[in-house]
């Protein structure tokens, strides 16, 4: 069975992007240079951005690169703009403030092969070694990776925006994103998707992130809003609506 996927499926990566101008770049230069391409790239500008994000991601066309300007704002709602208008087996999910791994999209089409009756696969995330201390870097990576496993053991999976993919006909049978969500899109998304397929947790499979939001919100205020937010839809099917955008 061994490139069954790689060969016959087809694939689109999806990106939200708010003045991303200072990270896009990265991000698309480790997009199109991926071991196995992607058939399609689409960047969802939000209609609120003021900066060069478009005529940036205009400079990739010929690579595939595609831009929509969406309007109202909203993450989920930017995904799903994209989402909609993927025609390709796959659909992947990722942000424009990370950077991906040279085999990374490889990897997540092998993952399929290998568990066809996956509905939904996502994997790990880390801070960008070259923005953290090693010893944050590390302490992230473990704690992370020891939390989505727990949190995937005990049936909550909690599949990350910017690291996950999702076959189009399930995405389409569930109806796609709940575009009223502010946060928690993925994991509401995920759960739904479970009951058509498997949720596969890949640690393997790793994006490397921007750590401006850590920056942002402080430590103790990151952890803090990301566990109530995880706790509060896993068993009141409630997350919050409080996103602000931090940009460097």
């Amino acid at each position: 069975m061994s490139g069954i996927i790689t060969a016959m499926y087809t694939s689109t990566l999806v990106i939200p992007a708010l003045n991303e101008s200072k990270s896009i770049r990265a991000f698309l230069e480790s997009a199109i240079t991926q071991s196995k391409p992607f058939n399609t790239i689409v960047v969802v500008i939000d209609h609120a951005t003021t900066d060069d994000t478009k005529q940036i991601c205009d400079e990739y066309t010929e690579f595939g690169v595609q831009t929509i300007i969406n309007s109202p704002s909203g993450v989920s709602r930017a995904r799903a703009a994209g989402f909609e208008v993927s025609d390709s087996d796959i659909i992947v999910s990722s942000d424009a403030d990370s950077v991906l791994p040279f085999n990374w999209h490889k990897n997540i089409l092998k993952s399929f092969e290998d568990y066809p009756s996956s509905s939904l696969i996502y994997g790990s995330v880390e801070l960008d070694p070259h923005e953290v201390r090693a010893s944050i870097h590390l302490l992230a990576k473990l704690g992370f990776r020891i939390f989505l496993r727990t949190a995937h053991s005990i049936g909550s999976p909690n599949p990350n925006g910017m690291n996950f993919a999702i076959k189009r006909e399930i995405y389409n049978k569930i109806n796609g994103f709940d575009v009223k969500r502010t946060t928690a899109e993925d994991i509401d998304l995920a759960k739904r998707a479970s009951q058509h397929g498997k949720i596969t947790y890949q640690p393997s499979i790793i994006v490397f992130t921007s750590a401006r939001r850590l920056r942002g919100m402080g430590y103790r205020k990151f952890l803090s809003h990301h566990m109530k937010n995880y706790i509060g839809y896993n068993f009141a099917g409630q997350s919050s609506d409080n996103f602000k955008a931090y940009r460097d």
